[in-house]
């Protein structure tokens, strides 16, 4: 193979790699309530709502503010890293956590089976940091596009770069040429 297929190839792969996997917001997991209830030695695995918008999960549905304290407060990501999960649920109790700010930490509201999202006002509250990709300012279609600006940068330095090799390749043999 050529040194110009190889470094086509590469181009793509470096373009196409840069495509997949980037900017994904936290995903619901069909792991993580029953890790919940083990982990915090529960009843009964509680529902997806006590992080996400509904039980569907999914991409940008972190809306709850005890989910979207695990992932801004804690660094949980989606998927089905219950690891990740313990450990976000061990330093949240360790830091006696309340995001909904009713005196009482969110693990220790799990515990006894009340909602760590509603305080005592019985009104949800919303965690004092905001969780870019997630909630209700960011649809879908915003979310995507600001996920596709990074791959989209990469291909531009790759081609950037694939063009200014062919320049400099050009004229170093025009420049041997010209001395023969």
């Amino acid at each position: 193979m050529s040194r110009a297929s190889l470094r086509g190839l590469f181009s793509l792969l470096v373009c196409g790699g840069s495509l997949t996997g980037l900017g994904a917001p936290a995903q619901a997991s069909i792991t993580y309530p029953p890790a919940i209830q083990s982990e915090l030695m529960l009843a009964k695995a509680p529902e997806c709502t006590l992080c996400h918008r509904n039980d569907l999960g999914g991409a940008g549905t972190v809306v709850r503010p005890f989910g979207r304290t695990l992932v801004t407060q804690f660094g949980l990501v989606g998927g089905a890293n219950s690891g990740a999960l313990r450990a976000a649920l061990s330093a949240s109790d360790a830091a006696g956590f309340d995001s909904d700010g009713d005196g009482t930490s969110d693990i220790d509201e799990l515990r006894m089976d009340t909602d760590p999202n509603v305080g005592a006002s019985g009104v949800e509250t919303a965690p004092d940091v905001p969780l870019p990709q997630t909630g209700c300012a960011l649809g879908a279609r915003s979310a995507q596009r600001g996920s596709l600006f990074l791959p989209l940068l990469f291909a531009a330095a790759g081609a950037i770069y694939r063009l200014r090799r062919a320049m400099r390749s050009s004229r170093t043999r025009n420049g041997a040429r010209g001395r023969a």
